[in-house]
């Protein structure tokens, strides 16, 4: 049930990164995938359900990467569900191999208050300039413009979370929100603590018909069985693929 893009956002976020395979005028299959710096990012490979088990989706793959080896990068990653034996198959072939587990949660917005007070100093903080985007992005070692390339679209924004008392200067938490999802991802927080002050920060945000944000859970297995405790549903189990 997540919502489609309108067209227009469509045509103008996504066609240009996107590969179509036509068959007697028909598409049946298409890839979707941009260059973050060295690293190609999949987000989507599909085929139409009748036409698969004929080599398809390998093509895509090997038309993905025609394009990403051509755009400069050196590896290439995507996500895909767990129990989707052929995607993992197809995957695998193309010399992918598993990172660690992702789990996507819808979290009421009045489940906040399950989660442990935070520290008394510790703020969220909106990112305001591309400058400060790709340090966020260095310093939680995500793909150059992995935060940046969706800030322009309208209501998203880059929160990061800074403690006053704390004598160095490490953010402990860090959301790309988008309030027409409504989520974060990726949604990264040293513990439950801190995942609540990022909560709360964009609670203002919240859209007046939704009850709840879904969160994108990456490799944090404490983080994940925290919000599980304070009220998450989980959505999906994922799994992260990288490979050169």
């Amino acid at each position: 049930d997540d919502p489609l893009p309108e067209r227009a956002v469509w045509e103008a976020e996504m066609a240009p990164h996107t590969v179509f395979v036509e068959r007697d005028g028909a598409v049946v299959a298409y890839g979707h995938a941009r260059a973050l710096g060295a690293i190609g990012y999949v987000v989507h490979v599909v085929v139409d359900a009748p036409a698969r088990g004929r080599g398809l989706g390998r093509l895509v793959m090997r038309a993905l990467h025609e394009r990403l080896a051509a755009a400069g990068c050196a590896r290439w990653e995507l996500n895909v569900f767990a129990d989707n034996a052929p995607s993992l198959a197809l995957y695998e072939s193309r010399g992918r191999g598993v990172e660690f587990a992702t789990r996507v949660f819808r979290l009421p917005w009045d489940a906040i208050a399950a989660l442990p007070p935070p520290a008394p100093a510790a703020r969220a903080v909106a990112a305001r300039d591309a400058e400060t985007v790709a340090a966020l992005e260095r310093e939680f070692d995500l793909p150059p413009g992995q935060l940046a390339h969706l800030r322009p679209a309208p209501g998203q924004v880059v929160v990061s979370v800074v403690d006053a008392d704390r004598p160095d200067a490490r953010r402990l938490g860090l959301a790309r929100y988008d309030p027409a999802f409504p989520g974060a991802c990726p949604f990264r927080a040293a513990d439950a603590a801190c995942a609540r002050v990022l909560l709360e920060g964009l609670l203002p945000m919240r859209p007046a018909d939704s009850p709840w944000i879904q969160l994108v859970v990456e490799d944090d297995a404490p983080l994940a069985d925290a919000l599980l405790a304070a009220g998450a549903t989980k959505v999906h189990e994922i799994v992260h693929m990288a490979g050169t």
